[in-house]
């Protein structure tokens, strides 16, 4: 057997580390002087990124309505719209075999956007959101309450539950969109104030359907931009519309008052409501329609053209007394 002796084994092993030492000095040397192929330049990095990073999308180029499917609970409808305005309305529909009334809610306020999140901040600070955005039924990347009058939304999703109904994102193209601003003009919110003379204002103390009719100012306007031959027509059918809402308000024996003033301050149980019909900033100032009106409940509009004879029995059933013609 070979023996190998200690002094012999230990110069065999210098022998070997002392170039393995050198070796890995000089790797490290040269890393210093040369990029080596594969390496990342960190401040290169750093300045590309700073450089690309786009603006942060904050704004909205058509509206965004998300409304609810057909369903025997509620009908719901949540607007974003491009003007920083959003509406929300909402019509608990009441159950079979109860005494229940209807409850409508109509709300509304501002939103800011950031990326495909926005985040809503409601006006009317009576709402209880997080029943409305109830996280129990939702998945918790559709929104989030931030307090008792802020939502964030996440936008960018088809479809989100509100109040535990599924509701369904449309985006209205050209076609209709002025139908979505149409819509938007009958939220009452777009018209309300908080003071008026008593003088300039129509006080309205009893439960009713109030009629909206066009000024002389509408009318010219209306005539200019489509013709006086064809604003006589549709006047014509618009008349024919009210005359028929007149006949059924008189079935249901609900009294009916012609606006005779463009503040309208409703005087109601527990709260007023006074509307101007010409506040600056609303969308379109609204003529041939009607405003229902209950002593117990805020007023809403209707559409001469379509009215839902159920819509207006629930809503006028909150009325604590008939009314008579």
């Amino acid at each position: 057997m070979l023996n190998i002796s200690q002094p012999i084994l230990f110069k065999i092993t210098e022998a070997l580390f002392i170039p393995m030492i050198l070796l890995l000095f000089s790797c490290g040397s040269d890393s210093h002087k040369q990029k080596q192929p594969g390496t990342v330049n960190i401040e290169s990095v750093k300045k590309d990124t700073v450089t690309d990073k786009k603006p942060t999308d904050t704004t909205i180029e058509k509206p965004i309505v998300y409304q609810s499917e057909a369903n025997g609970l509620a009908d719901i409808r949540l607007a974003i719209l491009p003007d920083g305005n959003f509406t929300f309305d909402m019509e608990i529909i009441p159950q079979p075999m109860t005494d229940d009334d209807v409850s409508i809610i109509n709300s509304g306020g501002k939103w800011t956007k950031n990326s495909h999140w926005v985040q809503l901040a409601f006006e009317n600070d009576k709402l209880y959101l997080k029943a409305i955005f109830d996280i129990k039924f939702a998945d918790k990347n559709q929104f989030k309450v931030l307090d008792s009058n802020t939502v964030k939304l996440n936008i960018g999703l088809d479809e989100i539950m509100l109040w535990g109904i599924n509701c369904t994102k449309t985006i209205p193209n050209d076609e209709n969109s002025t139908e979505l601003h149409a819509n938007h003009s009958d939220n009452l919110l777009s018209y309300l104030i908080t003071q008026a003379d008593s003088i300039q204002s129509q006080h309205i103390t009893e439960s009713c359907a109030v009629l909206i009719y066009p000024t002389e100012q509408q009318i010219n306007s209306e005539k200019e931009k489509i013709g006086e031959e064809d604003f006589y027509t549709i006047a014509g059918d618009y008349n024919f519309y009210m005359d028929n809402l007149i006949e059924l308000m008189q079935q249901l024996e609900i009294k009916t008052i012609t606006a005779q003033k463009r503040i309208l301050k409703f005087q109601g149980t527990d709260k007023d409501y006074i509307i101007d019909l010409d506040k600056k900033g609303s969308l379109d100032l609204p003529y041939w329609k009607a405003i229902l009106f209950t002593k117990s409940n805020a007023p809403i509009f209707i559409e001469v053209t379509d009215t839902d004879n159920d819509k207006i029995i629930n809503y006028m059933k909150s009325s604590k007394k008939k009314v008579s013609k």
